[in-house]
């Protein structure tokens, strides 16, 4: 299963926008208002979602253009978070992708709930670089 967000763009440079996301303390204003149980450390987060899925996120992939954070803790949600951006003078273009590799049935119950945290995402970061 794969989830995309439309491009967007944040008022900001490339190289500052990755600082931010390379900082997991930033992580928490991300999160949706039903996440719970906030922890972190310099290389991952964790948290809850409704109450029910746990999830820690820890960065992997590290590139001019692309950071990738994987889901760690939970066996039933295997997935790759991968933020993707391209300079665009002074602001930054970018994308946000989630893939999972769930089977249907799955698919069907976790698709709205990752659906939900990545659009939270991408308005919490147009709004942090607005």
């Amino acid at each position: 299963m794969e989830i995309n967000s439309e491009p967007f763009v944040l008022n900001n440079n490339e190289e500052n926008v990755h600082a931010f996301l390379n900082d997991m303390n930033n992580f928490q204003q991300f999160l949706p208002a039903d996440c719970t149980d906030w922890s972190n450390d310099a290389d991952s987060c964790q948290f809850k979602i409704k109450s029910s899925i746990d999830l820690k996120i820890r960065k992997k992939i590290i590139s001019p253009n692309e950071i990738h954070f994987i889901t760690e803790n939970n066996p039933l949600l295997p997935a790759t978070i991968v933020f993707q951006s391209s300079a665009s003078g002074n602001a930054t273009s970018a994308q946000i992708f989630i893939k999972a590799n769930v089977n249907f049935l799955m698919a069907g119950m976790i698709k709205p709930i990752l659906e939900n945290l990545m659009h939270n995402f991408q308005k919490q970061l147009q709004a942090h670089f607005a």
